[in-house]
């Protein structure tokens, strides 16, 4: 079984860092991963700036329907961190186990 996790970790570049960017050129899933999160992320910062400027359940629950096509729940629950009320729009489009999360962040 450690053969086998060895070889999976090595595939994909785990431990290989941005900063040797040959063995990330043959390793591509890992540099692929790698840039679609940071793209994710800019794209879910925009909608946190968009629905501060005027919140509302409405913009909440629209915005979840989007993230679910997204994808990337995490990006989205920790960009949201301080919004509960997003959150838990989150929780519920996503079809997360709320009990998974404490009551303070929902």
């Amino acid at each position: 079984m450690k053969n086998a996790a060895r070889r999976t970790r090595d595939m994909v570049g785990l431990l290989l860092s941005p900063a040797n960017a040959a063995p990330y050129k043959a390793l591509a899933i890992a540099c692929d991963g790698i840039e679609i999160r940071k793209e994710i992320w800019g794209i879910v910062v925009l909608q946190k700036n968009a629905y501060l400027r005027a919140p509302s359940l409405a913009k909440a629950q629209s915005m979840s329907l989007m993230a679910v096509r997204i994808g990337h729940f995490s990006i989205w629950m920790e960009v949201f961190r301080e919004r509960k009320e997003v959150r838990k729009e989150l929780i519920r489009t996503f079809k997360a186990d709320p009990q998974c999360f404490s009551r303070n962040s929902m």
